[in-house]
């Protein structure tokens, strides 16, 4: 009988290489490009992506919340107040601090033709599960279990084999609530779980190692520098994004899309213990 951790070396094996069947879910329409550009490039037919935040309050109530807060009251009672029964009331800073003059109904539009281009240079088409991100709104229940519903029929329409996700320790909100669903996805049709890590907020090196295996000395884990036809073609990629850019640069600093930062990638195996019936 094969054991738990050479099954889980394999099912890595599988999607470094390309030979298993992907599904590459993630929070934002720029993710999975950021972190799992190889595993995409290298994708046996049949892979897809799929997004999880692709949506935003919509009508006269959505274009209210919706509506930049001035700096001095983002953090006052009142606000504070609000956000227990309406939600979250301070909306789209994210797209504001990337200096965009768009509403996010705009924004998302503009995202998603961005990421559909980075897509189709790896040949892997993309979908969306229309659950809100977090600068937009709470997420509701219904709207959750239906992008769980979803994702779920994707899998299974595609015959996925693997899903690869965000870390259950992803820094931002929308990664570890993407990583729960994946998680649910699996158990629900019994594929295996990968992981990445959460670039640009996670640097690895060959030298310093991969800090998600720092904190989980139980994964079993692949550091890889990208080659240089590959890291070229993840930064074409990346510039499809331009919506982002600016936002990025102001907060990582402007050495984040440098190779030593982006053109690392690692990929973690979650197997579970499937082992004896799937081997």
């Amino acid at each position: 009988m094969m054991s738990e951790r050479d099954y889980q070396e394999r099912s890595l094996a599988a999607v470094m290489s390309g030979e298993a069947r992907c599904a590459f879910l993630f929070a934002h329409y720029d993710d999975s490009v950021f972190d799992a550009f190889h595993a995409m490039a290298h994708a046996s037919g049949g892979a897809i992506d799929i997004v999880l935040c692709t949506e935003c309050p919509r009508g006269r109530w959505g274009e209210f919340r919706r509506r930049s807060l001035p700096p001095a009251l983002r953090n006052s009672l009142p606000v504070k107040v609000a956000a227990r029964f309406v939600g979250r009331p301070v909306f789209a800073e994210w797209d504001y601090y990337c200096g965009l003059a768009l509403t996010p109904a705009e924004v998302i539009d503009v995202r998603r033709a961005e990421h559909a281009a980075a897509c189709a240079a790896a040949g892997v088409p993309t979908f969306a599960l229309g659950d809100y991100e977090v600068q937009y709104s709470r997420s509701s229940r219904t709207r959750y279990r239906h992008a769980v519903d979803a994702a779920t029929a994707l899998l299974r329409d595609h015959d996925v084999q693997t899903i690869v996700t965000h870390p259950a320790s992803a820094r931002h909100p929308d990664h570890r609530r993407t990583h729960r669903l994946a998680q649910e996805c699996r158990e629900r049709t019994g594929v295996d779980l990968v992981t990445v890590c959460e670039r640009p907020y996670t640097v690895c090196s060959e030298a310093d190692g991969c800090r998600e295996v720092e904190t989980d000395s139980a994964l079993v884990a692949s550091l890889l520098p990208l080659a240089d036809e590959e890291w070229a073609g993840k930064l074409a990629a990346t510039n499809e994004y331009r919506t982002q850019i600016g936002g990025l640069e102001k907060t990582f600093g402007s050495a984040w899309m440098d190779r030593d930062r982006l053109g690392v990638e690692c990929y973690h195996s979650l197997c579970g213990s499937q082992i004896s019936v799937r081997q």
